[in-house]
């Protein structure tokens, strides 16, 4: 005589498809998948959690069909990936150190295009012409250092508003000197990469390591392992507000 009327192991995959469905789709519309991956991810996440739902749904009429024989181990593969995602653990943003091609010389390398003048690109803000100011704002980090880097000749001298955390890794930062920088996603967490403009300033020994600050300076021509680096004599440092340290390259 049998023990159930129902398949364990339909209503174990049923429970698995469902639960990342669900996990999916919070991820998408929290926004908390931006701690793991680019934005450009997020059509994936959804198109995922409807086909998990859809799966679901469709097994559900198997549950009345009684097994002899379970089979479980498949179901790890979305509970371990589900397991991964909602338990608390710390993210590569707290780890990425090292630059993968340079501070600002990295945004050249990544984005070839960015040498075309401004007014051929996206209309950036924050830029004062008559005053020789450039205020960058956080959304728009990224563009800017990929701007000033294509351009360098064309904005030295301008005054240069930025935010970012304080990165002083001696392999690349010497004496005196400090980046405010940001993380560079361009897919996801494990390609991260710290980027910004390499600041000259006397009393870089006294900022903390990652601390938040803004920076005012002059931008001038700097060199950067043999190549042509904008950089910032700094005037002024302030505390700031941690902001979303990621920025992408589009």
């Amino acid at each position: 005589m049998r023990g159930r009327d129902y398949s364990g192991q339909v209503l174990t995959e049923c429970i698995c498809e469902f639960g990342g469905g669900v996990v999916l789709l919070f991820l998408a519309i929290s926004g908390k998948y931006l701690a793991y991956v680019s934005p450009r991810i997020c059509p994936f996440l959804i198109v995922g959690a409807a086909i998990l739902f859809c799966m679901g749904i469709f097994s559900i009429p198997q549950i009345k069909h009684f097994q002899h024989h379970i089979h479980m181990a498949h179901c790890l593969l979305l509970v371990i990936p589900i397991l991964l995602l909602v338990l608390p653990h710390s993210t590569a943003a707290q780890t990425a150190t090292a630059p993968s091609a340079g501070l600002a010389t990295a945004v050249a390398k990544s984005a070839p295009s960015s040498a075309a003048p401004l007014e051929e690109k996206t209309k950036l803000s924050g830029l004062d012409s008559a005053h020789k100011r450039i205020t960058v704002k956080n959304e728009e980090f990224y563009s800017w250092i990929s701007e000033l880097t294509g351009n360098l000749d064309k904005y030295t001298g301008y005054t240069v508003v930025m935010t970012g955390y304080v990165y002083k890794d001696p392999q690349f930062v010497s004496s005196g000197e400090f980046v405010p920088a940001r993380l560079l996603m361009t897919c996801c967490t494990a390609d991260l990469s710290p980027i910004g403009l390499l600041c000259k300033y006397a009393k870089a020994a006294s900022l903390p390591e990652k601390s938040w600050v803004t920076v005012e300076g002059t931008l001038i021509k700097g060199s950067f392992q043999g190549s042509p680096d904008p950089q910032l004599q700094v005037t002024k440092v302030t505390k700031a507000q941690p902001v979303n340290d990621y920025v992408y390259p589009y």
